[in-house]
């Protein structure tokens, strides 16, 4: 099988030339340069894949900088695992590594590596779909190289594990399994399925640190197909195994957040679907998991926020004739993927019609005075600046003020007042 046409209609000219040049240059110094992984499974599938990763037999460092020196990029260089990036002057970049074999000390360690050739590099890799290789070579250009029936697994829709020790040598493929199989509508192998469930019973999740399992999960998360793969991923034990509190899931509530996003748009959707996952959670439960996720620290003070507040911001928002000052006073006490939570936990017109009050039009509501303009006035700076301009800003949400000079005057009085009581 020939995929040389696909990669053509695939990329533009400019990149299909480096590729060739790529090929041809190796070839000079008697090596062989491959394309491997996503991509060639992806131009089998006819799905959109843009990441170019290349395998050359012998140094993939040296490699690198050869290229680069010939196209006119830079290399970043990744020394541990003989692999390089080349960064290249129109935007595009090109991963590139030696081909090699790999070592796991234990599970869920980052493996050691040799140099080897394209069999056993494409033999270290998770599933046969992405065990596949594509020729760069002036010879055979195009050529599809397939030691271990990945083209038959795609062709079947299988998601298929190289051999027995896979899980064990990396268990994040558990959930690559997992993202691979829904996003390509694939069935688990059965063996595969086994040794999943086997890996999940051994506890070889509790091997992989934080910043590589929170680094998967939020691949998922930012998949299109995410309900799916909670749901999987929830049946294999798999969230469980990472903290119990991941495993006990609001789905009326996650199957209301796409919606709910699509609506509020919140900076991270990823962080939503985390946080929905932890809505129901104790504190110090869900704190936990976000600890095994490595969520960062500004998204644990988020999570905290919410799970402190959205309770009590859901009561008050069901009360009548609330003030605009008080519903932004609520809800501000929650990060922008709160307002998405609530909106998809409780379908009450008159609680989706205030988030949506306060997404739209109170949060965007400022003063247009600020301290500086109360020291002009002949106030001594403190505490009480900081109250005064509050208290105007309850006042320009509910519509007492509603110009620069009203701000200044209601300011003059509050301080005014304050200073009388001061004293």
């Amino acid at each position: 099988m020939n995929l040389y046409g696909e990669l053509a209609a695939r990329f533009s000219p400019q990149v299909v030339r480096y590729l060739r040049e790529a090929g041809e240059l190796a070839a000079r110094s008697g090596r062989h340069c491959y394309i491997v992984g996503g991509l060639v499974r992806d131009l089998l599938l006819g799905w959109e894949n843009a990441d170019i990763d290349l395998v050359v037999s012998g140094g993939g460092i040296s490699f690198a900088e050869e290229i680069a020196a010939q196209w006119g990029g830079r290399v970043v260089v990744f020394g541990d695992f003989d692999t390089a990036k080349v960064l290249l002057p129109d935007g595009w970049s090109i991963d590139v590594a030696g081909a090699r074999r790999e070592y796991y000390p234990r599970p869920g360690a980052l493996p050691q590596v040799a140099a080897a050739d394209l069999r056993e590099d494409l033999w270290r890799r998770d599933f046969t779909i992405n065990a596949l290789a594509l020729s760069l070579g002036p010879e055979d250009l195009g050529r599809v190289i397939d030691p271990f029936g990945g083209l038959e697994d795609l062709r079947r829709g299988l998601i298929r594990v190289l051999h027995d020790q896979s899980f064990r040598d990396d268990p994040t493929r558990l959930f690559r399994a997992v993202r691979f199989g829904v996003r390509y509508g694939f069935q688990l192998e059965d063996r595969t399925c086994r040794l999943m469930s086997l890996a999940v019973e051994g506890g070889l999740i509790r091997s992989v640190s934080p910043q590589r399992l929170g680094a998967e999960i939020r691949k998922i998360l930012a998949e299109e197909q995410v309900l799916p793969m909670l749901r999987m991923l929830t049946d294999f034990g798999l969230l469980q195994a990472i903290h119990r509190a991941l495993g006990e899931m609001d789905w009326a509530l996650l199957r209301g957040l796409p919606a709910a996003l699509g609506v509020f748009d919140p900076p991270s959707h990823g962080f939503a679907y985390i946080a929905g996952i932890l809505f129901h959670q104790p504190l110090e439960a869900a704190m936990e998991a976000a600890e095994r996720l490595a969520l960062s620290g500004a998204e644990e003070r988020k999570l905290r926020d919410l799970l402190v507040n959205w309770r009590f911001a859901l009561w008050c928002l069901n009360w009548p004739n609330l003030r605009p000052s008080t519903i932004y006073h609520v809800l501000s006490a929650l990060p922008e993927e709160g307002l998405a939570l609530l909106w998809a936990y409780s379908g009450a017109p008159p609680i989706r019609e205030r988030l949506i009050a306060y997404h739209e039009r109170l949060a965007k509501v400022q003063l247009s005075i600020d301290g500086n303009d109360l020291a002009a006035l002949g106030y001594r700076p403190g505490p009480s600046f900081g109250k005064a301009l509050r208290m105007v800003l309850q006042a320009r949400l509910d519509g007492e003020v509603s110009t620069r000079q009203e701000e200044l005057s209601l300011a003059g009085r509050l301080m005014g007042q304050m200073e009388r009581e001061d004293a």
